[in-house]
């Protein structure tokens, strides 16, 4: 079965499938779909950066360059960007675009359908954060279930 992420999501959705807890197939499952959202997290990560690099000032080997206390172009110290200043509006909107951008995880169908059993079962409260990627996981789980 095929279950859809938001880019932004991934992070989110490894995060809470880390802390609860789960037995079984649905546990191998939680593995499996971890496993996969941390080969898109780099994937979209490195499409971040490259972006970034498309947007940024930068010198000539691509590295990304940012004004000192003194007006200067330095090299950046911890891969902080500083955008060229007629490229900001459309900076923000391919970023907009990317972090919206759906990948697509190939789960076994028993996989989804124990983990979206458990998801329905699970015996823990959730608030804030929790209680949104909790909403996010089981649409994208339910929406890989096909209506019969």
């Amino acid at each position: 079965m095929n279950v859809k992420f938001k880019n932004i999501d991934l992070i989110k959705t490894r995060d809470f499938l880390h802390g609860i807890p789960l037995k079984g197939v649905a546990s191998r499952a939680r593995t499996k779909l971890i496993t996969e959202l941390d080969t898109n997290i780099k994937t979209f990560s490195e499409n971040e950066v490259a972006l970034a690099k498309e947007y940024a000032i930068v010198d000539e080997e691509g590295n990304f360059l940012v004004t000192n206390s003194e007006g200067e172009l330095v090299p950046s110290q911890n891969n902080s960007f500083q955008l060229k200043p007629e490229v900001t509006d459309e900076y923000r909107d391919e970023r907009e675009t990317l972090f919206n951008e759906k990948v697509s995880i190939i789960l076994l169908d028993n996989h989804v359908e124990k983990l979206l059993e458990s998801m329905n079962n699970l015996d823990t409260d959730l608030k804030g954060e929790d209680a949104i990627v909790y909403d996010l996981l089981c649409d994208a789980l339910e929406s890989a279930v096909p209506t019969p």
